[in-house]
């Protein structure tokens, strides 16, 4: 969401022309960012309704901090809090929300990586299996038998809780019985 539209006001901007964001007491500071901004009257701009409405500008550039490091004393210091107000905000549910929601994203980010970069890595390991060096070559098959058995079991396991909910869920259209 446009900050400007929000609050009627340009965000602040840096020499390069992009916002900048300051801590507590003014000060510019970096980290990971996201799609969240504070603007100097408190209203709280976000992407998304949700917890994140509900927190004040020092806790939304808090969580910049925290989404990509969880090191609170350097969060806290880069904010300009003391660590006990970090983990006092850390225990309020609409924090914690935005939180989780915000490194669960990344985390979804990074698996989508992974993915991605799968069908590669698995290519690269069957290569070495043609390996001149022996020992390298049992590792490798080492590693794949262990990442196909483990497939296997997940997958194994995945059909066996799909069948277990089959049978546990009422059918549809059953009729309850008084």
């Amino acid at each position: 969401m446009n900050e400007e539209i929000v609050t009627g006001q340009a965000p602040a901007a840096d020499a390069t022309g992009s916002q900048a964001m300051t801590n507590l007491e003014g000060n510019p500071v970096t980290g990971s960012g996201t799609a969240s901004a504070a603007t100097a009257e408190g209203t709280v701009c976000t992407d998304d309704a949700g917890a994140a409405g509900s927190l004040t500008p020092g806790q939304m550039t808090l969580l910049t901090f925290l989404v990509g490091n969880p090191d609170v004393s350097a969060a806290a210091e880069a904010v300009g809090i003391s660590r006990a107000t970090v983990y006092r905000w850390m225990r309020e549910p609409a924090f914690k929300e935005e939180l989780n929601s915000q490194r669960n994203e990344i985390f979804l980010e990074a698996l989508t990586s992974v993915k991605t970069h799968a069908t590669q890595a698995v290519t690269q390991l069957a290569g070495m299996l043609n390996a001149p060096d022996d020992g390298l070559r049992r590792k490798v098959c080492t590693d794949m038998l262990d990442r196909a058995i483990k497939v296997h079991d997940m997958l194994d396991l995945e059909r066996r809780l799909t069948a277990l909910e089959k049978a546990v869920m009422p059918k549809k259209g059953a009729s309850r019985q008084a």
